[in-house]
């Protein structure tokens, strides 16, 4: 993280450290895996060509280096600005990528958005909604190569474990952790 100052890493430092006891504190109800057992996220981003290969789960704790890269690979690459991504997202999609055996890393197109960002999306008639999920690093667009977008729908939908949006034209599914909903568009 070339170029940053004191003071943005230890922005940085507070919003992993924020995740991880949001995490804590959550219900053990809304923990997808049961064991203590490594968790890997891989994902490429569409619009920064950046690849993220990273264990951030290893015995029976989250890494927070691990989850600052990931913060980091999700970060509002527009404004060039980050936050603590919801470690449930991430969670669920590693359980996604897991259970549909995907042969390949997940594209992510959004991760966290900017206010001035999200106002830019809404402005150009790009849908994104007012108080959307990605402004508090609780959502992802993504699509899977290799796997039907049909079945990540699916299976995203048989969690129960929060917004599942289905933009088959464009051919991206929008995950977040807010209240379990559905919709296609």
């Amino acid at each position: 993280m070339t170029g940053q100052t004191a003071e943005n890493t230890n922005i940085a430092r507070r919003n992993v450290l924020k995740g991880c006891l949001a995490a804590a504190l959550l219900p053990v109800s809304k923990v997808i895996h049961a064991a203590p057992q490594d968790r890997r996220l891989t994902l490429y981003g569409v619009h920064t060509g950046e690849f993220l290969d990273v264990v951030y789960f290893r015995d029976g704790a989250y890494d927070t280096q691990a989850l600052a890269q990931i913060n980091h690979t999700l970060r509002d690459h527009r404004e060039n600005k980050s936050t603590a991504m919801d470690v449930h997202l991430i969670d669920w999609l590693h359980h996604l990528h897991t259970s549909l055996a995907a042969p390949e890393p997940f594209r992510f197109i959004s991760g966290y958005r900017t206010q001035k960002t999200n106002n830019a999306l809404r402005a150009a008639g790009r849908g994104a909604a007012k108080r959307s999920y990605h402004l508090t690093g609780r959502a992802i667009d993504i699509f899977p190569p290799g796997v039907p977008l049909s079945n990540l729908v699916e299976a995203a939908r048989q969690n129960a474990y929060g917004g599942v949006g289905q933009y088959t034209r464009i051919g991206f599914v929008h995950l977040d952790t807010g209240p379990a909903r559905h919709w296609v568009r």
